[in-house]
């Protein structure tokens, strides 16, 4: 039976007669209908199954897992993913892959279960070519203490490419998981936990890369020794680069959605700058006075390269850097974005744990998750409101006071976003999740927002709850996984007046107004200077005053010739020249190019000028100072 409950004399033929035992129950887990492979594998009867629950057939340590997979199934139809637990059979307590699945609302949502028993013996199971885990349509396999796998099904076959015979006897990180990052740290923290799941990158046999929904469980012999891993995996790569369709969609959506805002606030920054400009060109200040006009110019030139810098990396795409970091600092920056560009009868406030505990995954798509949750709670409350987020720490057991959380025990990061606007009925929170599902009037909106939001939530392997009432407002909690490494220390320094001893510095940019204050910065520091409008005109001032240059400063982006190829030109004309290039926004390919130089660094616009004397000194003086 594939899809529903059998209504022909056909159907039940086909359902009895099915070799892996099945069960049908109501959405409660009350047991209504079994085949005879299940009759036989249980010990029961129809008249005795009808009697029990579910649940009756879990042993108690693996109760938990039954419920929380009957859970997921108790709204709309869905396919479960397969686990691994324990269940009272004929023969006594035995492990066994379990997926219980819902039927489409034709069948009344009845739950459809499946169990296929795990050899006890993993070489039994290797050469069982008849065993029932071969034929299933998920990907399963089992490797031993040495990480070398011992059974392959056919499903698995299906998704890597390798044949049994190819693959039997090699090490998964040698096959499947031969390109994964940390692959070989997770297998070894499997000894000391009972199972894991998470979504993992593998190759197939032809070099391809999938995206796998993975879950690892450990599989002991009769007196509790660890004899291998059992590994049941799901292709969502295909799911996956829909997501980033819908994560680049909403992105820039919600590009537009600030733009008038953003715009607004850095009128505000440019300001106080014209108005300073013009007290300090037409009035004679006291000198307090001047100091403060002068911070108000720097103060307002800091905010506004912090905006731009939030909206770089907001606009870059969904793909970043998988690293461990401090969540704190970029909560705060998306609350003090959304301070300042949403509408003023919106009320944000937020409370902030000194301490948060770090996290790993992709900062950028953690930004996004924080957006997308404002920008829900702003669009619910067209009138105005409050808005209220917490970041706080907590530690998940039994104790725990909330409900429905499908966590594994342990630490976590909780993110809660909290408003007061008009709130959700059950039938808009069943389909919130879904893409292109919105109440927003046409035009308003694609309806990928909250999907984004799941999809990041679930590639930090964690968890999402959501409590509204209409008229009530809502409250969506987010749980991710802490992580016990040491924070990411930033290298810092203390900016020094380092003078120069009268080296020429030739200074490269298109734009005069940069030359010349560059010029200036650097004369009253004790350098000497030559300037060069692009590329081709640095590389024939270069080449007239070649032993007398010390060090290049140059702009990347430029007319005629870029800086890529200037640097390029000049190393080959001078290999050990110190070059400093100063871009206001480099790719990562402007990065790559040069990294393998020596003596190069690359310095992001806006800087300070102690930061730009101080990379000046540390090129030329490169033998004396660490780089």
């Amino acid at each position: 039976m594939n899809a529903g409950e059998p209504t022909t004399d056909l159907d039940r033929l086909s359902w009895e007669m099915a070799p892996v035992p099945a069960l049908l129950c109501s959405p409660d887990g009350r047991c209504l209908d079994i085949n005879r492979s299940a009759g036989s594998f249980l010990g029961k009867s129809l008249e005795e199954i009808r009697k029990c629950q579910l649940s009756d057939f879990a042993v108690h340590d693996d109760l938990s897992i039954l419920e929380q997979m009957i859970k997921k199934c108790d709204v709309r139809e869905h396919a479960g993913t397969p686990e691994l637990m324990g269940i009272k059979s004929s023969k006594g307590q035995v492990q066994c892959l379990v997926n219980v699945r819902s039927l489409s609302p034709e069948f009344s949502n009845k739950l459809l279960i499946q169990i296929q028993e795990i050899p006890p013996d993993l070489h039994a199971a290797k050469s069982n070519s008849e065993s029932k885990l071969h034929y299933t349509d998920d990907a399963i396999f089992v490797f031993d203490i040495n990480d070398r796998i011992q059974f392959w099904n056919s499903g698995s076959r299906r998704l890597f490419g390798w044949e049994e015979k190819e693959i039997l006897g090699l090490t998964v990180t040698e096959s499947v998981f031969s390109n994964t990052p940390n692959i070989v740290p997770l297998l070894k923290s499997l000894r000391q936990a009972e199972h894991w799941s998470g979504e993992l990158g593998a190759v197939t046999k032809t070099g391809e890369h999938r995206n796998l929904e993975t879950r690892f469980n450990l599989l002991k012999d009769g007196e509790g020794r660890l004899e291998g891993i059992l590994a049941i995996v799901v292709d969502i790569t295909e799911k996956r680069a829909v997501e980033e369709c819908y994560v680049r969609s909403q992105r820039l959506e919600s590009l537009s959605t600030l733009a008038a805002g953003v715009a607004h606030d850095l009128n505000n920054v440019f300001t106080p700058i014209t108005m300073a400009v013009e007290l300090l060109r037409n009035v004679d200040l006291p000198p307090d006075e001047m100091e403060d006009l002068l911070r108000t110019v720097d103060g307002s030139i800091e905010r506004g390269t912090a905006i731009i810098k939030q909206l770089v990396a907001f606009g870059k795409g969904a793909e970043g850097e998988n690293i461990v970091f401090q969540p704190k600092h970029l909560v705060r920056e998306v609350v003090n974005i959304v301070q300042k560009t949403f509408p003023q009868g919106i009320e944000v406030k937020s409370e902030i744990l000194r301490e948060l505990w770090v996290i790993r995954g992709d900062q950028i798509q953690f930004h996004q998750l924080l957006m997308n949750l404002f920008l829900n709670a702003k669009d619910a409350m067209p009138q105005g409101g409050a808005l209220h987020l917490r970041a706080q720490n907590v530690t998940i057991d039994e104790h725990f006071p909330s409900f429905d959380i499908d966590l594994d025990p342990g630490r976590y990061v909780q993110l809660t976003i909290e408003d007061d606007g008009e709130g959700m009925d059950k039938a808009v929170q069943e389909k919130m999740f879904e893409p292109f599902f919105t109440t927003r009037p046409v035009g308003r909106g694609s309806g990928l927002g909250l999907t984004n939001v799941l999809g990041i939530v679930k590639s930090f392997n964690g968890f999402i709850q959501c409590q509204s009432r209409p008229g009530e407002g809502t409250k969506f909690d987010v749980f991710i996984p802490a992580i016990f490494e040491d924070e990411p220390k930033h290298l810092e320094y203390n900016p020094a007046d380092h003078r120069g001893n009268g080296e020429t510095i030739l200074i490269v940019d298109d734009e005069e107004a940069v030359r010349d204050t560059t010029q200036k910065l650097l004369v009253q520091n004790g350098y000497k200077t030559l300037k060069a409008v692009d590329g081709v005109d640095a590389v024939s001032v270069f080449g007239r005053n070649q032993g007398l240059i010390k060090l290049v400063l140059t702009d990347l982006k430029m007319p005629n010739m870029d800086g890529i190829s200037l640097v390029r030109i000049l190393r080959n004309m001078n290999h050990d020249l110190p070059i400093l290039v100063v871009s206001g926004h480099p790719d990562e390919h402007d990065i790559e190019m040069l990294t393998p130089c020596a003596s190069i660094h690359v310095l992001e616009k806006p800087h300070k000028s102690a930061d730009l004397l101080h990379w000046v000194h540390r090129l030329l003086c490169k033998d004396q100072v660490p780089m």
